[in-house]
């Protein structure tokens, strides 16, 4: 499979290779991110490369994984994306994290409206769901932002073995509305 990448207004995604590795393990391990992306659980190096590894075998096979974003106007990651399997659920879903210093500045919707044009557009998915903890109000309100709609409610294993309650949001491809969201599939 070739190399592609993304460009947004802001941001520059492409597939995480393992040169990512040391950036994104200090973001996975961040008190603010790793809550809801890990259960709170402080993931090693060797976790994060075998993610990573996962990532690039799913990108190379199915064109899915997870995704570094970068600001265009610096060389700093601004935090991931990713389109996959990541829980028992049997649709793809998308899952992001940014920078906690760069909360607020709508960086997650920018990556979720790119990862969700993507899955349609180019892999051809009809339905991808998001998942997200019922205590993070700011997953759902980027989830209100891209237009998903509830359809279910799960108990799911934590990586402690402890049961997390999750609440999966939809959005099928004949919904999804971009507006004017800036989109260029760049591939090599």
């Amino acid at each position: 499979m070739k190399t592609i990448s993304i460009e947004t207004d802001r941001l520059q995604l492409r597939p995480c290779t393992e040169d990512d590795i040391p950036d994104l393990h200090k973001l996975w391990t961040h008190p603010n991110v790793r809550g809801f992306i890990w259960d709170d659980v402080v993931i090693t190096e060797e976790k994060a490369r075998e993610v990573v590894a996962r990532s690039i075998k799913n990108y190379t096979e199915h064109g899915a994984g997870v995704w570094v974003a970068y600001a265009k106007s610096k060389d700093r990651l601004v935090g991931f994306c990713g389109l996959g399997h990541y829980g028992k659920q049997p649709e793809k879903e998308i899952l992001y994290g940014i920078d906690p210093q760069l909360w607020g500045n709508g960086y997650a919707t920018e990556v979720s409206l790119a990862m969700l044009r993507y899955a349609f557009d180019e892999l051809g998915c009809q339905l991808v769901l998001a998942g997200a903890d019922p205590l993070h109000e700011a997953s759902f309100r980027v989830i209100d932002k891209l237009g998903m709609l509830f359809v279910r409610r799960v108990q799911a294993d934590g990586a402690d073995g402890a049961k997390l309650d999750l609440i999966y949001y939809g959005i099928k491809k004949e919904q999804f509305d971009a507006g004017d969201a800036f989109y260029k599939l760049n591939k090599d």
